[in-house]
This record gives C-alpha cells, sequence and structure tokens, in this order.
C-alpha cells in the first residue's frame, strides 16, 4: 500500500483549490438561484402572503395566456432579425477593416464605441434620433420627400426601430471578434488557393467561412442569448408598448413580478426562458460537427 507523504497530498488538492473560486461563484450566483426560481415557480406569492404550492400551474397560465404568447411571438421575432443582421454586419465591418483601409485604428474604435456606451444612454440618444417632430431621422426623410413617421408609436415600426438600434450596439463588439479569427487564418491557405485560380469570392467562400466558423459559433450563441435577454431599450424606449408590440420576455417576466407582484409567474417566466436557451445552445454544439472545422 503506498503511502502518500503531505507533499503529494498538497500537489493533489493543488488543482480543486485552483477551481474552488470559479466554482463557489457558480454555484453561489448561478445554481443556487436557478434552483430557488424554479422552486418559486411552482408557487402564488406576492412577496408579502405565505406561498402556495401549484405545480405547474403557473406555467399552464402562462401557455394559455394569449398575452404570453404574444410576448414570446415579439421575442422571436426580435432574435430572428437581431442576430443574423448582427452577425452580417460585423463579419462585414471585420471583412472591411481587416484590409488596407486608411486610419484603421481609428474606425475600430468608432465602431466598437456604442457597445461599451450604456444602453440606457442609448436608448435616450436614439429617442431623440427617432422623435416625430423635430427628431433628426423624420428631417432627414422629409428632406428626400418622404413622410415622417411615429416610430416607437407605430405598432409596424416600433420593433424594428429597436431591432435596428440593437444591430448598431451589438455590431462592433462581434466585429472584434470576427477581425480576431480573421488574422488567425494562415496566409498559406489564400495562397494555395489562389495558385487554384480561386477568385476572392471562392477564397471567402472555401477558406474564411471555414476558419471562422469556431468564431461564428460563439457569436450565434451569445447573440441569441443576448436577444433573449434583452430588456433595457425596451423599458427606456417603449415599455413594451404601443399594444404589446415591443414587450419581449424579460420585460414581461419584469413585469409580472414588479407590476403584478406575481413572484411564482415571473419565475416561472424566467424558467422558459432559461429552458428554450439551453436546447438552444445544446442543440447548435450537437450541429456544430457538421459545420465548424477547428
Amino acid at each position: 500500500m503506498m503511502v502518500l507523504s503531505q507533499n503529494d497530498y498538497g500537489k493533489r488538492l493543488l488543482p480543486y483549490g485552483m477551481i474552488f473560486p470559479a466554482m463557489f461563484f457558480i454555484i453561489v450566483f448561478g445554481l443556487i438561484p436557478i434552483i430557488d426560481s424554479f422552486a418559486t415557480s411552482l408557487v402564488q406569492w406576492n412577496f408579502i402572503n405565505a406561498k402556495v404550492f401549484v405545480g405547474l400551474g403557473n406555467y399552464l397560465d402562462l401557455l394559455l395566456s394569449g398575452d404570453f404568447l404574444k410576448v414570446l411571438a415579439n421575442t422571436c421575432y426580435f432574435t430572428v432579425l437581431n442576430v443574423p443582421l448582427t452577425m452580417l454586419f460585423a463579419l462585414a465591418l471585420a471583412m472591411l477593416l481587416n484590409g488596407p483601409v486608411l486610419g484603421k485604428k481609428f474606425f475600430r474604435a468608432l465602431f466598437f464605441s456604442p457597445w461599451v456606451i450604456p444602453t440606457v444612454n442609448v436608448a435616450i440618444l436614439w429617442m431623440y434620433i427617432l422623435e416625430p417632430d423635430y427628431g433628426m431621422l423624420n428631417w432627414f426623410l422629409e428632406l428626400l420627400g418622404l413622410g415622417g413617421i411615429s416610430w416607437l408609436a407605430s405598432t409596424r415600426w416600433a420593433l424594428p426601430a429597436i431591432v435596428f438600434i440593437s444591430v448598431w450596439k451589438g455590431a462592433g463588439y462581434f466585429c472584434l471578434l470576427y477581425l480576431a479569427g480573421l488574422q488567425n487564418i494562415p496566409r498559406e491557405l489564400y495562397e494555395a488557393s489562389a495558385m487554384d485560380g480561386a477568385n476572392p469570392w471562392r477564397q471567402f467562400l472555401r477558406v474564411t467561412l471555414p476558419m471562422l466558423s469556431p468564431t461564428t459559433l460563439f457569436v450565434l450563441i451569445v447573440s441569441v442569448i443576448d436577444s433573449f435577454s434583452q430588456f433595457d431599450l425596451v423599458a427606456v424606449m417603449t415599455g413594451g408598448g404601443p399594444a404589446n408590440r415591443t414587450n419581449l420576455l424579460v420585460y414581461y417576466l419584469y413585469e409580472r413580478a414588479f407590476v403584478a407582484f406575481k413572484a411564482g409567474s415571473a419565475s416561472a417566466v424566467a424558467m422558459i426562458v432559461l429552458g428554450i436557451l439551453m436546447i438552444f445552445t445544446f442543440a447548435q454544439f450537437k450541429l456544430s460537427d457538421k459545420w465548424v472545422h477547428y
């Protein structure tokens, strides 16, 4: 029987000691709140009176609620528009900034700057730009002979306007990720493809996109999570209106918890959002074998 010395015990325990801080924060600020939120989703509770166990009643009420289904549809609409537009815009910017552009560092900082501006400030800035009477956008449209639009009061245009602002704010961050990916592609691959007669478009399809696929997977998952957790723009710019048209899941969660004082229903919304994101992320990792090249 091998006898371990004190030094051997120290070496074996060292890895556990190094991961302990990360595991502590994951458990305390991630796992325990999820378990607590799930437990709360099974009760009716207004933060004051005693909790009443209702099982899956909160989930059934949500799934039978027209308001919740409309909010879910709004969130899916927002995500379907926001994610591809952000990814395409970010990739286009990265391709442009990866080339021989004068003032490259300046433009990198310029495009990244919306990401570091607090979202509340971004919302207030765009509320002035979209203001129907003296806003800059309507003034420009009227110069072109087009009529002004009440952007944030229109059931047709309010949500697309918020999507546009979200793309404007987020594209710079994802552009930097794509730019890092582009700069890690070996030059030899382009030289070999050029010797085989590939034009720039075929090089983009056959070399650039496959080599960027790990970055694309990361950007896709993060941007979907970001879309499903969108709150600030809706809270400041529209409050979910007009006619619930811009109400998204996280803002609906806030309304259930702190306007209607239904903590159980709000927790059920949180669990549904978590479930959707977990299924999407798991599916993407399973499907990534078919299109991601490491």
